[in-house]
């Protein structure tokens, strides 16, 4: 019996090249879906109190991808927060504490090639 078709070295490497940008535009698109959520994490995680004369700042540590599909994404941040109290001559903040560890998850909905801030869930 003889085979009918044999692939051809020109098909393989074209499935190989094409598998290979498939992977490089899901990595692209993570990557900036990463980005993304590292500034929103950073503006969802700072945060002031005037009255009280407190406010925290934050160091985003990692953002990372947990799910994504063509209409949304799920992304995980993680960051290191430190409380700041006002000094008593009411001008400069200073560190009250060491830092801790947070984190949120932060779901995007996909609007016209954009990704959107839909959900934030603090863990």
């Amino acid at each position: 019996m003889t085979r009918q078709f044999t692939p051809g070295k020109l098909l393989i490497i074209f499935c190989a090249a094409l598998i290979a940008v498939w992977a490089s535009l899901q990595l692209v698109s993570n990557l900036r879906l990463s980005a993304l959520a590292k500034l929103d994490g950073q503006r969802v995680l700072n945060w002031s109190w005037p009255p009280e004369g407190v406010r925290s700042r934050v160091e985003v540590l990692s953002a990372e991808v947990l799910n994504r599909t063509a209409t949304d994404a799920v992304v995980r941040v993680k960051a290191r927060q430190t409380l700041q109290h006002m000094d008593s001559s009411g001008v400069t903040f200073r560190d009250s504490g060491a830092a801790s560890d947070c984190q949120a998850v932060l779901t995007y909905y996909k609007a016209n090639r954009n990704w959107l801030l839909g959900k934030v869930e603090m863990q």
